[in-house]
């Protein structure tokens, strides 16, 4: 993760089809089976200060795993030398842990809160590809109905079979729907992110208030250019909800206790994920930083005992 990381896209590209090899070496060699993907990951984080020193720089915090992999990797959904490596990596990550969550509950159709953030940046692509009733089926859900033919006009619900235990990882989920809404390519994609953030405003509004102004600008955008029933319904639910249905005291309290959208998410770590939706946003400079530390962590690596 680190190589990709320095947001280099030669680099990236490299990095992606490494990480890729290694998730199935290991899982071919039952690495998964005590433990699941995150925890063995994360348990090999050894040389603590550079790595905090490297999820500071990009942003993003590895405790909420599936989240912190979908930033470090979303840019590459949307450069075409890394799109399909990108992907691949994300399936990748996205069948393990389904494979080690739906072993121990098969057949609960829900999805797990750990493979949230993977299947957050692979759903709008699915839409797009035509390919979401596979997708969904990769993650355990079997019993929604989804004609992979209509997405280009219709929204599937989903969002009640997200398990999201608490308003951080709510936070998380939108937030990252929304950084993929900014640099969305296709009307299919649009349906699905607008279609999607109206059921999350009214499955969670105090959550939602605090990603509402971060989305305004985009939605004015697409209410003054474009056409599309469907978009235009979803855009109407969502400012209906947070418009028409007043926040109770608890929600109240929630909003003003955590301050806005941005802050809240430097609170938990992510302080970068609304600008990890492309290689655009990363500067020469912060390459040089990455690398830098990307080399201190190979060192501390090889001296580690």
């Amino acid at each position: 993760m680190a190589l990709i990381q320095i947001g280099h896209i030669p680099i990236f590209q490299s990095a992606v089809n490494l990480l890729q090899v290694t998730l199935r070496a290991l899982e071919s060699h039952n690495f998964f089976e005590n433990q699941d993907l995150a925890s063995f990951l994360l348990n090999s984080r050894r040389c603590l200060d550079v790595m905090r020193e490297m999820d500071k720089e990009a942003g993003i915090n590895y405790k909420h795993f599936s989240f912190a992999v979908a930033a470090a990797l979303l840019k590459g959904l949307k450069n075409p030398t890394t799109k399909t490596s990108t992907q691949s990596a994300l399936i990748v990550f996205l069948d393990i842990a389904a494979k080690g969550v739906n072993g121990i509950n098969p057949g609960n159709n829900v999805i797990e809160s750990s493979m949230l953030g993977y299947l957050a940046a692979l759903l709008p692509m699915s839409a797009n590809d035509a390919d979401m009733k596979g997708l969904l089926g990769l993650s355990g859900i079997s019993d929604i109905y989804v004609d992979d033919t209509e997405l280009q006009t219709t929204y599937y619900k989903i969002f009640d079979r997200l398990d999201i235990p608490d308003n951080q990882t709510a936070l998380l989920l939108i937030s990252l729907m929304v950084t993929v809404l900014q640099h969305a390519e296709s009307e299919a994609e649009r349906l699905f992110l607008y279609g999607f953030l109206a059921e999350a405003a009214n499955a969670v509004p105090e959550v939602f208030a605090l990603v509402y102004d971060t989305l305004l600008p985009k939605m004015i955008q697409i209410v003054s250019t474009n056409d599309t029933i469907p978009i235009l319904d979803a855009i109407h639910s969502i400012h209906y909800t947070v418009g028409c249905e007043p926040l109770n005291y608890e929600q109240q309290s929630y909003t003003r206790t955590n301050g806005n959208h941005l802050s809240y998410l430097s609170e938990i770590g992510f302080n970068n994920l609304m600008d990890c939706g492309s290689f655009q946003t990363v500067t020469r400079e912060k390459m040089k930083i990455n690398a830098k530390l990307t080399s201190k962590l190979i060192n501390c690596m090889i001296n580690c005992e």
